[in-house]
């Protein structure tokens, strides 16, 4: 809950100026990871300074902070950098993982050359299925 506040202190009281500022000075820092997914969350994560930034600095990162924002815009960017570098190194022992990477697959539309999912329990292959057809339907995360 405390995260969630701050988050949103920042968002009613900081200027987007300031929001970009904040994701600038406090990106790197774990103690506020979970405080900035909420306030990408609120947010919709569309200040494209902060979107940078977080491109630049951590993959991993921007795909929760694409699902957590339900911001599909991030979608090719995300899927140009996964093919650039090579991986997106999501922990598959956590089902919030599977949900992420499944929103990010159902979302971003984007013609993959090689894509490996091996080892994944009937549990995560669950989530996963669940989460996709949950998003396929859905003509607003498409057209974003």
């Amino acid at each position: 809950v405390q995260e969630y506040l701050a988050a949103w202190h920042a968002h009613t009281k900081l200027s987007a100026e300031e929001q970009s500022k904040l994701f600038q000075e406090k990106l790197n820092d774990d103690r506020f990871r979970m405080m900035l997914l909420f306030l990408a969350g609120i947010t919709k994560l569309q200040d494209e300074q902060v979107q940078q930034q977080i491109f630049i600095k951590d993959l991993d990162f921007l795909a929760h902070l694409m699902y957590e924002s339900q911001n599909a815009i991030l979608c090719p960017i995300l899927a140009n950098a996964v093919q650039r570098n090579g991986k997106l190194s999501l922990n598959f022992d956590d089902l919030f993982q599977c949900t992420v990477l499944t929103y990010f697959l159902s979302t971003c539309n984007y013609p993959w050359k090689l894509l490996q999912l091996s080892g994944l329990t009937d549990q995560q292959m669950q989530v996963m299925q669940q989460v996709s057809r949950e998003y396929a339907g859905r003509s607003d995360v498409r057209k974003k």
